[in-house]
């Protein structure tokens, strides 16, 4: 490339041979990247090292822009992370004496923040003092991360073998792109700049949009002042969007504008949403959003202007997650595949907060009823509903009773939880379980739930009690003997446990013993009625899935007291709170099942009104 471009490659030993100073200016916070992002680059690297070993191959760091103060010696505007890592690592080589090392040449690192840094960088090793490194919190990462590197090495034997032929392969071809600012030249070729760029996009680089959108800004930006405020922002915005409460509000992978995005640096989602969410076309190359705003300047748009509009779509989504109807609105569409830009362009087409509240409310309702219910009182169609025909309408209305729970408070300040909605996969459970006691694949773990549960007997407890001494505590402590019964069948199921045949013939006299002690249960019809039905986590264990009520209680009641998230009305259910009958608490009624059915219909209709 063109040296008067701005733009070039340099490897490693580059920066080593040219004794390169770097200043990080103290505008920006100090070294904080955490030992998995360390763990992340070694393997990359490493990885790279091993599939390519052409001579003409180099593997491509996230750009690095600085600005000439002098004679070898930059401000470090953009990428000290990085640069401080690598330095870290080249320390760490240095220190073990491996290959050949010039310690005449080396690049530094001075954080304007911190006195002594430069120093401490230069002498950081091993057994270095602990009061030493605690002295701030630059130095403490600086250290921690030196040591995740040591143990990186030791864990893997493999690569010992390897150690000369890695840092070969780091000096020679782990490259950054060096994107220098030269605001004081008048010659200086922006176009020229941005050619570069596309050059860059066709050879494949392994940069996100957003690293190549940030140096592209960086570079049409020509006020220093404004390139800072630019990159302390930017900051400002990714570490936000890391907030998994905050990212799982606005994003799910689920939408298929964005369900082959990989998302690691999270404000490319800002820039796909001005780019990605207007393109009618579903097939996009990795690059797509970058060349997107490379045609803009290239349209003679400025930089400010289009950084402005960034900015003001993230404080839109900031403004929405601060508000507790906007969020829970909002949160509700996304969790079922709405495209956040289509909202944010209603925000701003709507005059009021009412109006834009009343849209989000119309477009919840069309999520959940189609045109042929708004014919019918949304009771009806509520009551109506079925678990095998159904299960999507379901589970949406299952979500919004959960949310609208919440909003009944105004004095609270409880979010519903998004982020454990996506990230645990929730999904719809029977309260009193669906599946026929002989379908239940799972016997023996089933089985010794049960057992528990009947007979206080953990069969998994480290003191584990020998076959006859269980048979006599079953004896002289369970009282009722259909419930005595029931925990030697359970007893056979957990010894025969392989033997399909015989547990067959036990699964059906324990479903008839069962059936006597739970003789309450509610009506074999609404089994499969949203009556009977909450939203519970995928990693609920399996043998709970078909527990009856009491035990799928006790289970419930275990992760609340351990403080593990359960939705709010999943909870109601097993405490029976929305039940108007106290008589029964360990059993699931048809009373408490109508009482919990008239719940939901009710915040509904509170919400929607009777009729659309």
């Amino acid at each position: 490339m063109n040296n008067t471009s701005g733009i070039v490659l340099k490897s490693i030993g580059e920066l080593i041979k040219s004794e390169l100073k770097f200043v990080v200016p103290s505008y920006q916070r100090g070294y904080r990247w955490t030992k998995r992002q360390v763990e992340e680059l070694l393997d990359d690297i490493w990885e790279f090292s091993q599939k390519n070993k052409k001579d003409n191959t180099f593997y491509c760091l996230q750009p690095i822009v600085i600005k000439k103060i002098e004679e070898n010696k930059y401000e470090l505007i953009d990428g000290q992370q990085r640069l401080t890592t690598i330095y870290l690592l080249l320390s760490y080589f240095k220190n073990n004496k491996i290959g050949d090392w010039n310690k005449a040449k080396e690049f530094s690192i001075q954080y304007m923040t911190r006195d002594g840094s430069e120093n401490f960088l230069k002498t950081i090793k091993k057994d270095i003092s602990k009061d030493e490194y605690e002295k701030n919190i630059d130095f403490y990462c600086m250290y921690k991360n030196y040591e995740k590197i040591e143990n990186w090495f030791n864990e893997k034997e493999d690569i010992n073998i390897s150690k000369v032929n890695l840092k070969k392969s780091i000096l020679e071809k782990v490259k950054f792109i060096w994107y220098e600012i030269k605001t004081e030249n008048p010659d200086f070729d922006q176009e020229n700049s941005i050619e570069n760029f596309i050059r860059l996009n066709v050879g494949k680089i392994p940069l996100t949009n957003a690293e190549l959108i940030k140096a592209l800004f960086l570079l049409k930006i020509d006020n220093h002042d404004k390139q800072i405020q630019l990159a302390t922002k930017w900051d400002e915005i990714e570490q936000t969007l890391q907030n998994d409460a905050f990212w799982y509000f606005i994003y799910d992978k689920e939408n298929e504008k964005f369900a082959k995005r990989n998302y690691e640096t999270k404000i490319d989602y800002i820039f796909d949403l001005r780019k990605i969410s207007k393109n009618t076309n579903k097939i996009y190359d990795d690059y797509y959003t970058f060349n997107e705003f490379v045609k803009d300047i290239n349209n003679q748009k400025r930089v400010e202007d289009i950084w402005d509009d960034i900015n003001k779509d993230f404080m839109i989504l900031q403004e929405w997650y601060n508000d507790k109807k906007f969020f829970h609105y909002i949160g509700f569409l996304v969790a079922n595949k709405d495209n956040v830009a289509e909202i944010i362009n209603k925000f701003q087409q709507n005059k009021t907060k009412t109006l834009f509240l009343n849209e989000l409310k119309k477009s919840i309702y069309k999520k959940i009823f189609k045109c042929k219910d708004r014919e019918n009182k949304i009771d009806d169609v509520i009551r109506e509903l079925s678990y095998e025909e159904n299960k999507d309408k379901i589970k949406k209305i299952l979500l919004l009773f959960n949310i609208l729970t919440l909003l009944t408070n105004d004095t609270a300040d409880s979010k519903f939880p998004f982020y454990k909605y996506k990230i645990e996969k929730w999904d719809i459970e029977h309260v009193h379980p669906q599946t026929e006691i002989s379908l239940i694949r799972n016997r023996g773990e089933w089985a010794k739930v049960h057992l528990e549960y009947y007979a206080g007997i953990n069969l998994d407890d480290k003191k584990r009690l020998n076959d006859s001494e269980i048979d006599q505590y079953i004896d002289k402590n369970v009282i009722d003997d259909n419930v005595k019964e029931v925990c030697k069948y359970l007893l056979d199921l957990i010894r025969l446990y392989d033997d399909n045949k015989k547990t067959d013939e036990i699964l059906k006299k324990v479903q008839e013993k069962f059936y006597e002690i739970h003789k309450n249960k509610i009506r074999d019809e609404h089994i499969n009625s949203i009556s009977n039905l909450v939203l519970l986590d995928s990693s609920t264990n399996r043998a709970y899935k078909n527990s009856f009520f009491p035990v799928k209680r006790t289970y419930i009641i275990e992760k609340i007291k351990k403080g593990e998230f359960v939705p709010i009305c999943t909870q109601n259910v097993f405490l029976k709170a929305y039940s108007k009958k106290f008589d029964d608490i360990m059993f699931w009624t048809e009373d408490d099942a109508q009482s919990y059915l008239e719940a939901i219909i009710n915040a509904c209709k509170d919400f929607f009104g009777n009729k659309e």
